[in-house]
């Protein structure tokens, strides 16, 4: 992703009062991540390799439903934000899934 140097202050701003590892993850992933790109009907993060993690794609077909875009976009989030900031030790697998909360759908 391409920023400028007031978007690169900003940046800087918000992550200057960081208090623990966790406080900078989403300066971090608004800095190098895409949220979504399209690919026909698949959509996926792109940039979170560049922080060491997996990027994410919900499963293929379910974005196809327009009323729970904004649902899959916050999934995305979070998951691209507990990579981050918990990074499992044995990291994400393809294909695997992830609920925003137990009775989020998969």
């Amino acid at each position: 992703m391409t920023c400028g140097r007031k978007r690169w202050l900003d940046l800087a701003e918000q992550a200057a009062p960081a208090e623990n590892a966790y406080d900078p993850a989403s300066v971090l992933d608004q800095a190098w991540v895409v949220q979504a790109l399209c690919d026909g009907d698949v959509f996926y993060s792109c940039g979170t390799h560049l922080l060491g993690e997996a990027d994410v794609a919900p499963a293929p077909g379910r974005i196809a439903e327009p009323e729970r875009f904004g649902e899959w976009l916050t999934t995305m989030d979070t998951t691209r934000y507990h990579l981050l900031t918990e990074q499992p030790a044995r990291g994400a697998r393809d294909g695997e899934g992830f609920r925003i909360s137990p009775d989020a759908p998969r």
